[in-house]
């Protein structure tokens, strides 16, 4: 398995939320809701800050090129609020092919 670094989106928590709804979409995209979307329940904030490991989430796998990333909050009922935008952020979680033919010669 190849070795990709990972990204992670920061941001501060919403009063009131129980997860977060991140999607990931062409670069200047205007965000909508019915997009393809990774759930995210009971994140942990330290630093006053919710971090999540992009490549914890299917959803980028193999992700390359300039994307948007959208954040919504979700509360206990299912209410979902209005985005953060995360514009123009250069990804690269497609690892390069691994080298063929390898041998020992003798000099």
């Amino acid at each position: 398995m190849a070795k990709v670094v990972s990204r992670v989106l920061s941001f501060v928590p919403s009063l009131g939320a129980s997860g977060y709804r991140i999607r990931v979409a062409p670069a200047n995209s205007t965000p909508v809701y019915s997009e393809e979307f990774a759930d995210v329940t009971n994140p942990q904030a330290s630093g006053g800050r919710v971090r999540i490991n992009l490549l914890d989430l299917p959803l980028f796998k193999g992700i390359e090129g300039v994307r948007d990333v959208h954040v919504t909050a979700l509360d206990s009922a299912g209410n979902e609020s209005d985005f953060l935008e995360v514009d123009n952020v250069e990804f690269d979680f497609d690892p390069p092919a691994a080298p063929t033919d390898g041998r020992i010669e003798a000099q």
